[in-house]
């Protein structure tokens, strides 16, 4: 007898969980899904379907909707400040459509390279992205005026190096950024001034991806590997002061829950946390679900088809 398995998918749940990693609640179903963002004012969650685009989950009231759809499907949503708009990327593309999804997309930029956004600044000036190159290496851009304003459009590279660098995320005060580097081997969060300036501090303490900002700059969250499919998340207290003075204090552990992560460089996020820290939306792995296919006599049906 042979068995093989076939039509493997991966399912995803979106769960609130608390500092405890306790469970609070679920956002809708079971979903072979990626990425976790919150819009500003905590209602809505976006999310990226595999092969389906990105869809929107209505918190408060429960429900979904979709929001891009094929051939253009889009992916790593980014909230605008106001939650008025989502910037996200598809292919060599930048695009920025209405949330309320009513309105065909706008092209931001289009260049050479694939292009995922990963942040918007909280005065809405700059839209921070990752650009890969033929090699795979990420490098960290922003566009600023991304509503266009200005007319102003032209993108400005601020961390490009031989490593891959991915996954920037604004400070609330904009004056900082944090991002993921594999400049020392494997990938580590880092802040610096934002968008220059002298400095530049490491943050996580045993690798760490997706860093993630609480709403008052207070604290700094990012996720390390445990074993097998486990993330830990853990939290950093950070103090941001003038004049380039930035201090981080010791990486506290959470919680674990089991996920599977994407290549750094598509700025896809496993969780999103609330404004106050207290709770995170996280896309928590389900199981998977697969068809076993049974095959008798399989010698003498493989010789027949020799």
């Amino acid at each position: 007898m042979l068995v093989y398995e076939a039509n493997l998918l991966r399912g995803y749940q979106l769960t609130w969980l608390d500092r405890s990693g306790r469970e609070i609640g679920k956002v809708g179903n079971v979903q072979d899904q990626r990425h976790t963002s919150v819009s500003p004012d905590g209602r809505v969650a976006a999310t990226v379907r595999r092969d389906q685009g990105i869809w929107l989950y209505d918190l408060l009231r429960g429900g979904e909707a979709r929001f891009t759809s094929p051939p253009l499907i889009g992916t790593a949503p980014v909230w605008s400040p106001d939650g008025s708009r989502i910037a996200y990327g598809w292919g060599n593309s930048l695009y920025l459509k209405d949330a309320s999804g009513g309105v065909k997309e706008e092209l931001l930029l289009a260049t050479g390279n694939e292009k995922t956004p990963s942040d918007w600044s909280r005065d809405g000036r700059y839209l921070i992205y990752t650009e890969t190159g033929p090699k795979g290496r990420g490098d960290i851009w922003f566009l600023p005026d991304p509503l266009n304003k200005s007319g102003d459009r032209k993108p400005i590279k601020f961390q490009g190096t031989d490593a891959m660098e991915s996954q920037g995320q604004l400070a609330p005060d904009d004056r900082w950024i944090a991002y993921v580097s594999k400049e020392s081997g494997p990938s580590e969060v880092y802040v610096r001034p934002f968008p220059s300036g002298p400095g530049r501090w490491k943050v996580s303490g045993n690798q760490g991806q997706e860093p993630r900002w609480r709403r008052d700059g207070r604290e700094l969250f990012y996720w390390e590997n445990g074993s097998g499919d486990v993330r830990r998340l853990m939290a950093v207290p950070v103090q941001l002061g003038p004049d380039a003075n930035f201090q981080a204090g010791v990486p506290q552990p959470l919680f674990e829950f089991h996920a599977i992560s994407a290549t750094e460089t598509v700025n896809h996020f496993l969780y999103s946390p609330t404004a106050d820290g207290q709770r995170f939306l996280v896309n928590v792995q389900a199981g998977d679900a697969a068809t076993l296919n049974v095959i008798t006599n399989w010698e003498k049906a493989a010789l027949r088809n020799k």
